[in-house]
């Protein structure tokens, strides 16, 4: 990998950007920099509106020490391939516009009726 991911995400980002009302509205020039979802924050006791970049991760957080001192970034680097190999059939979810899963039933009822 040609960079250190410092920043770890236990939440995927491209989970994250669901919960965003810019995500929601989709407008042919969205920037994913606008995604910004509501949190709570424990510290402050109160609710804010962040970055989806800034929420649900942690410095290094699926990174190692290895015995030689540098640091192991393997579990995050089989993480983010892994999103980006998912993130666009979600995304295919997301924008599917035909029936509804209650009208394919009667299309394919054989599988659906156990």
């Amino acid at each position: 990998m040609s960079s250190t991911p410092k920043k770890q995400h236990y939440l995927a980002q491209s989970y994250l950007k669901r919960f965003c009302r810019e995500y929601l509205k989709r407008s042919d020039n969205q920037n994913k920099d606008d995604y910004r979802a509501w949190y709570y924050d424990i510290e402050r006791k109160k609710y804010r509106k962040q970055h989806i970049n800034k929420i649900a991760c942690e410095r290094y957080f699926y990174s190692w020490n290895r015995e030689a001192g540098e640091k192991d970034f393997s579990i995050e680097t089989s993480l983010s391939q892994f999103e980006n190999t998912i993130s666009p059939l979600i995304q295919e979810i997301d924008e599917f516009e035909g029936e509804s899963f209650m009208a394919m039933e009667h299309v394919d009822g054989e599988i659906l009726k156990d």
